[in-house]
């Protein structure tokens, strides 16, 4: 019988124009436990046009995207919904799942929302953890973008900035006495795609800090897959 234990919440960095790389074995598959299904993936990216959210899905539609696209609504975002003759990202998805799950949804958020709107919208969409739904925050590197101006995810900067986050919000939360409010107006809110989607990350795990730090050729930009994992 399948496991219906909590899937975990991925934060992926990948650059755009990667191939797809064959591994051992697809990383959900070390990463949970034999037998845990995930019938559908959602990523998380970022757009830099738009003013809300746009769901991107294969032709058929189902009951998870009108689902999707009405929690989306009611965090007050306007949604826009496109069909697609091929699921976009399935490439990456048979990366992480075997077999690979039966939906694969997109939904890109706008820039311009910032970095908290992000991390509500991750704390809305954590529950779905629970429903065989595995959600990625995937940060897509720009093809021509320099590697070394990419700061890696192993660098101590980032883990340091999520401690941060950690403090933040359990200080704010014992002042006010409300998780909604537990967050410093203008805090790392500048909009920039990495900090968004870490954002959403972070709301997704239950803001707290990510239990694993994963990656696959990391001394090759080009090819490099890595990311945070929140398992509980």
């Amino acid at each position: 019988m399948a496991s219906t234990r909590t899937l975990p919440a991925l934060f992926l960095s990948c650059r755009d124009g990667r191939p797809a790389v064959s591994r051992p074995a697809p990383l959900i598959s070390r990463l949970v436990e034999p037998g845990t299904a995930v019938e559908a993936v959602v990523f998380i990216t970022i757009e830099h046009t738009g003013c809300g959210a746009r769901l991107s899905a294969g032709p058929a539609g189902s009951e998870r995207l009108e689902s999707l696209a009405n929690l989306l609504a009611e965090q007050g975002l306007a949604v826009q919904v496109e069909r697609l003759p091929h699921p976009a990202l399935a490439d990456v998805a048979a990366e992480l799942c075997e077999p690979a799950p039966g939906e694969c949804i997109v939904l890109c958020l706008s820039r311009d929302l910032g970095a908290w709107r992000c991390r509500q919208v991750g704390q809305a969409l954590s529950t779905w953890r629970d429903d065989r739904v595995l959600l990625v925050c995937l940060d897509r590197v720009r093809e021509d973008a320099r590697a070394e101006a990419q700061r890696p995810l192993h660098d101590p900067y980032w883990r340091g900035l999520m401690s941060h986050w950690v403090e933040q919000q359990q200080w704010q939360q014992a002042m006010s006495g409300n998780v909604e409010l537990a967050y410093e107006s203008g805090f790392d809110d500048d909009g920039t795609d990495t900090l968004c989607l870490l954002q959403a990350a972070f709301g997704l795990g239950g803001q707290h800090m990510p239990e694993r730090l994963f990656g696959f050729d990391l001394d090759d930009h080009q090819r490099a897959l890595a990311g945070y994992g929140w398992m509980n």
